[in-house]
């Protein structure tokens, strides 16, 4: 991961989209990341990643464990509760936004996340 150290990143949640999970055969939205890196030479690169609500409530869960000094100051994610269907268009959007906004101020508010290997998984930073 030292190769990110003099980079910009910047990762923002654009869109979703309906899936079917093959084990239950219940329907479940991903939201789609965008990671954009740009290197100290301005070369840029860019990459989806696709992801589950649950997986973002994983990292924050690892992340909260693996730093407890920070915890208290990490933002709050949307409320896995709604009244009525989780995938209505509303809803998908509302959570679209706040997973948006969880994410971005979260690696504004401690960039050197990005150099744990829980938030390089999640984002695919070693991969590209």
């Amino acid at each position: 991961m030292a190769e990110v150290m003099h980079e910009a990143v910047k990762v923002d949640v654009f869109g979703s989209y309906e899936a079917l999970d093959q084990d239950s055969g219940k329907f479940y939205t991903e939201y789609i990341l965008r990671c954009n890196v740009q290197d100290p030479s301005a070369r840029l690169r860019s990459w989806n990643a696709a992801r589950r609500y649950r997986e973002f409530c994983a990292i924050d869960i690892l992340l909260r464990e693996k730093y407890p000094h920070l915890a208290s100051s990490f933002p709050s994610l949307p409320s896995k509760k709604y009244l009525g269907s989780s995938l209505s268009s509303d809803f998908v959007e509302k959570r679209q936004r706040d997973l948006g906004h969880y994410i971005s101020t979260l690696l504004s508010l401690y960039p050197q996340l990005l150099h744990d290997e829980i938030m390089d998984e999640f984002l695919e930073l070693s991969s590209h």
